[in-house]
């Protein structure tokens, strides 16, 4: 028999329960409220320093803790009077302003208004202390006085103007019937110098064309052919001699252009591009000889020439002493593999000033020879490497510093080279622009033209940081993020995430989070925004555009990063390497939220009157192993690479809804 609880019992034990949640609640509610007082310290150190230092200003004494720099032609007189006259009678107010242009971006920025004039500003720092609910304890640091009207400064008189020098007389050109002259002599002269080259003539027909004495001459008398194989007839196609300019002392510049074309019965035609400049005199007797002769672009020309084209050598790459055709094919799909220290003879029948080296993986620091320099190249983390020569090489040997593979070596002579070569720089310092692409290709399906708007047309300074790499499911994917980079006008090398790649598009957010683990990809954004301090972040949906986990947890990621990139307790050695820093502006693709809608069908000057959409698409066909399976988009949900959503600002509002920098000011750019 189970026996009964006294009435009296059940009282007190209900009292004594009220009362215990009475205590839980106070608590909570007092631990809150301090919590919430704790977290709104700087609001009441911002009052204090206002309290004490505007409320009843004394200019005197602030002119003296700002260390006011007086202008010149400007008393201290002056400045007291102006000081006083613009707030007399004004009700003086502060405001809180952003602090991410700050010198030190973990500042809290206040400026004091007198009506509409700017009077001054005070910041507060860090005092690297916090409450004990973890909020940072601000103090004061500076304050500043804003004067905009300076008074002018007294003019110098003007120096009295330096006589004008007598122009120098400038050479005549040549008549049309000596242009003529020396264009079939130029021409005839190259040519033969050329079947010289390829022990198709005798130094005796090549030698009376040169100048006796000039280095072309003993260039010539010393040369010997390294090209040798027999070759059925040759001809030369597109034969131009231009762009004449008088030298002075009857000496005359031009440039000869022709292809130069050998045949073989059962074999393919070898065509060389020759470009050169040619400078003639006469001599005792009144004859044109050639004394100078040299590639375009290969030094400082005689003849002033804006936009000579570099030629691609036909390279032969010597692996001991045997030509490997696979680093000369142009095709990144073929490479070859080596143990390290191994050394590689480049060669050409021509000279070349600029070599073009894709490297299979990232590579480790080795060795470039030539002409009695050494280079060290290859330890700065890029696939695509160029290296250009102060001077023109027939040879230079290549000493690889560990094992590793290449895919392709090319070579060019002086002179601009083509569009697709790419000449790197490292990543930037400061970004005006971070773009956060999950996987090689989204950074053109997902955000359409605003690398080819920003980057090449409005040349900021913008840099992309992907989430994962590609290492595990095809390296080929990083040559074509490399080649779409390019092609849209980026040319800060990006930075290839730790996480590897190799998501199907169903797996869930939380597929991604067991492989990458959501707090190390949090920390990995904070740690580049801190790094690059960019006015301006973009990055995915949150919903993983068309639910791909892996872009989810990204955008997610981001928007937990960007309140942690300001934190200074949370992922201290990012801290201790690059400070923290508050993001003005952060857009998400196809967030709802403020959304802006770009025009990406706007002709762009950089790009000769493309569109940033035709640029883009231009982008991705570079990505050939994806192309056949996705598309760029300007319509429809997540297909939209048009839509963002404004997610954070620091800066106001967006109006204009036409401009991701609309109200970044244009002095905080680093790229223009």
């Amino acid at each position: 028999m189970i026996k009964k609880i006294p009435l009296y019992w059940k009282i007190v034990a209900a009292v004594l329960l009220l009362i215990t949640a009475v205590i839980v609640v106070a608590n909570v509610y007092i631990t809150e409220r301090l919590a919430e007082y704790e977290a709104a310290q700087p609001k009441y150190a911002a009052e204090q320093m206002f309290e004490s230092r505007f409320k009843a200003p004394d200019f005197d004494a602030l002119i003296d803790e700002s260390n006011y720099e007086l202008a010149e032609g400007e008393s201290r007189e002056n400045a007291l009077s102006y000081f006083k006259a613009v707030s007399a009678g004004k009700e003086l107010v502060y405001t809180k302003v952003t602090s991410a242009f700050e010198a030190r971006s973990d500042a809290l920025t206040y400026v004091v208004k007198a009506g509409s004039v700017n009077l001054a500003k005070f910041t507060l720092v860090p005092s690297g202390k916090t409450t004990g609910h973890g909020s940072v304890i601000y103090v004061p640091d500076s304050v500043t006085l804003i004067r905009r009207e300076r008074p002018e400064p007294t003019p110098e008189p003007a120096p009295s103007p330096e006589p004008t020098p007598e122009p120098e007389p400038t050479p005549e050109p040549p008549s049309d019937e000596l242009m003529a002259e020396l264009s079939r002599f130029a021409l005839k002269a190259t040519q033969t110098y050329s079947l010289r080259s390829r022990n198709k003539a005798t130094d005796g027909e090549t030698l009376p064309y040169y100048e006796p004495g000039s280095d072309i001459y003993k260039r010539i008398d010393a040369l010997t052919s390294g090209y040798t194989q027999p070759y059925d007839s040759y001809s030369f196609e597109n034969e131009e001699v231009s762009e004449f300019q008088a030298l002075g002392d009857s000496s005359y510049a031009c440039r000869v252009t022709y292809a130069y074309r050998m045949r073989a019965y059962g074999a393919e035609d070898f065509v060389e591009q020759v470009d050169l400049v040619v400078s003639l005199r006469p001599n005792a007797n009144g004859k044109y000889l050639i004394y100078d002769q040299f590639v375009t672009g290969a030094r400082e020309p005689a003849l002033a020439q804006s936009n000579v084209k570099a030629v691609q050598r036909k390279a032969s790459v010597l692996v001991n002493g045997n030509n490997d055709g696979k680093l000369s094919d142009g095709s990144y799909t073929t490479l070859s593999l080596f143990g390290g220290g191994e050394t590689l003879l480049l060669k050409s029948a021509d000279s070349f000033k600029s070599v073009y080296i894709i490297w299979h993986e990232v590579a480790a620091s080795s060795a470039l020879s030539f002409g009695g320099e050494t280079l060290e190249i290859g330890g700065n983390g890029f696939l695509h490497e160029l290296i250009t020569f102060d001077e023109p090489a027939d040879s230079a040997e290549l000493t690889l510093g560990s094992g590793g593979g290449l895919c392709d070596i090319y070579l060019f002579s002086a002179g601009e080279l083509p569009d697709w070569v790419q000449s790197w720089q490292p990543p930037l310092e400061k970004a005006d622009l971070l773009v956060l692409p999950t996987h090689a290709d989204d950074e053109h399906i997902m955000f359409g033209g605003i690398l080819p708007t920003y980057a090449g047309e409005r040349g900021l300074a913008v840099q992309v940081v992907y989430l994962t790499n590609h290492d595990k499911i095809g390296v080929h994917r990083n040559h074509e993020l490399l080649d779409g980079l390019w092609t849209v006008g980026v040319t800060a090398y990006p930075v290839i995430g730790p996480f590897p790649d190799g998501f199907d598009t169903k797996d869930t957010m939380e597929d991604a989070e067991n492989v990458f683990g959501h707090e190390n990809v949090v920390e990995y954004l904070a740690e580049n925004l801190r790094r690059f301090k960019p006015s301006v972040v973009v990055g995915h949906d949150l919903n993983g555009e068309y639910g791909h986990g892996a872009h989810q947890l990204n955008a997610v990621a981001l928007t937990e990063a960007l309140k942690i990139s300001v934190s200074t307790v949370r992922f201290p050695q990012s801290i201790q390497k690059y400070g923290v820093w508050s993001v003005p502006k952060a857009y998400l693709h196809v967030y709802p939220e403020n959304e802006i809608v770009m025009d990406w069908d706007i002709p762009l000057e950089h790009f000769n009157g493309k569109t940033a959409f035709q640029m883009t698409n231009l982008g991705f066909d570079k990505h050939v192993s994806q192309r056949k399976d996705w598309t760029i988009m300007q319509k429809g949900t997540w297909q939209d690479c048009r839509k963002f959503g404004l997610y954070r600002s620091m800066v106001g509002p967006d109006i204009e809804k036409n401009d991701l920098f609309e109200n970044i000011p244009l002095e905080t750019f680093s790229g223009i």
